[in-house]
């Protein structure tokens, strides 16, 4: 029985290192989908579309990951931006760090980009599920994209 059990552990973990990297600095072999859904305990906003979180992606194992909002894009937050589209950004920024306070937020259909994980985000308030993107968007901080037209002219007149 022992060495049944034994050889279970050892095909799991087997599987788990080839699917996911354990060690911090990222090297190893990535699945190309991870459905989820996964429920980050801690993040940081980085803009108006980008959340670093901490990812429970096994038993015991966690990844830093950078995920990217799917289906949307926001204003730019850098310093070399036009003065308009920084302010922009930076409501953006605002508007989704105020929105993740709600209620824990549910992660699913991460995929590995080439700067970050794209994925779909949502914020659980009791019964309520709110979609990230459907609300920044609403919210008039954001347009829907589809991964085509990168450079995205931004207006001056943004919601609040």
């Amino acid at each position: 029985m022992n060495r049944y059990c034994f050889l279970v552990i050892v095909v799991l973990t087997a599987i788990a290192s080839a699917c996911m990297s354990i060690n911090a600095r990222g090297g190893g072999v990535y699945p190309e989908y991870y459905p989820g859904p996964y429920y980050p305990s801690h993040y940081e906003v980085a803009d108006g579309k980008s959340i670093r979180v901490i990812l429970p992606v096994w038993f015991g194992i966690d990844r830093r990951v950078t995920l990217i909002v799917r289906g949307i894009d926001t204003p730019g937050i850098s310093a070399l931006l036009p003065e308009c589209e920084r302010i922009a950004g930076l409501k953006a920024k605002s508007y989704l760090q105020n929105l993740l306070t709600f209620g824990p937020m549910v992660v699913q259909d991460v995929e590995p980009i080439v700067n970050g994980y794209l994925a779909s985000v949502a914020v659980r308030s009791g019964r309520e599920v709110v979609d990230v993107a459907s609300a920044v968007v609403a919210r008039g901080h954001g347009v829907w994209f589809n991964g085509q037209d990168l450079n995205q002219p931004w207006s001056c007149n943004v919601s609040d």
